[in-house]
């Protein structure tokens, strides 16, 4: 019998090699299945604000305005298949040392080296976009207590991260 991070895993490569490419809202289920503890209650209504800055943390500033990312080993293999990936600008991640390239109309190029690399970069993206549709959803709303308590939540988040860096670097 398999896990649930198992199956997960194998259902998006399997998706990968039958079709070359997956849309991220058919493999939420399987994530949020996971009950990963990076994105604990990833299938509830509730927002994880952690989760979802460690997933914007390890992706491009531009990814809001991405539609498509295309991944591949080989930079230029890329080109050859008409994507002119040198023309668009590079971007770069705070948390992660991909090389990324943006054509600032919906597409991103994304160099993984790897297996696992491939793995990494699904989980953040799924995990990022579940918390980016929760908080769209939760904004959405007519009632000002949920805006003003997801804004609470960012900003004791945010800054407690803060103070924790700010302890790191006093000790460093």
């Amino acid at each position: 019998m398999t896990n649930p991070v198992d199956e997960h895993i194998q259902h998006f490569h399997t998706l990968l090699e039958r079709d070359g490419h997956i849309r991220i809202k058919d493999i939420e289920p399987g994530h949020a299945a996971m009950d990963s503890s990076l994105h604990y209650h990833a299938g509830s209504s509730s927002i994880n604000v952690s989760a979802f800055y460690y997933a914007a943390m390890r992706l491009p500033r531009c990814i809001d305005c991405v539609r498509t990312i295309i991944i591949s080993s080989d930079l230029q293999s890329m080109v050859d298949s008409g994507f002119p990936i040198y023309d668009w600008e590079e971007v770069r991640t705070e948390g992660r040392r991909r090389k990324c390239y943006y054509d600032k109309n919906f597409l991103l190029a994304a160099h993984m080296s790897s297996v696992s690399d491939i793995d990494d970069i699904i989980t953040i993206i799924t995990t990022f976009q579940i918390e980016w549709n929760k908080i769209h959803d939760c904004l959405s709303r007519p009632d000002e207590y949920s805006k003003i308590k997801i804004f609470h939540q960012m900003n004791l988040y945010l800054t407690g991260l803060e103070l924790f860096q700010k302890k790191i670097e006093h000790l460093s």
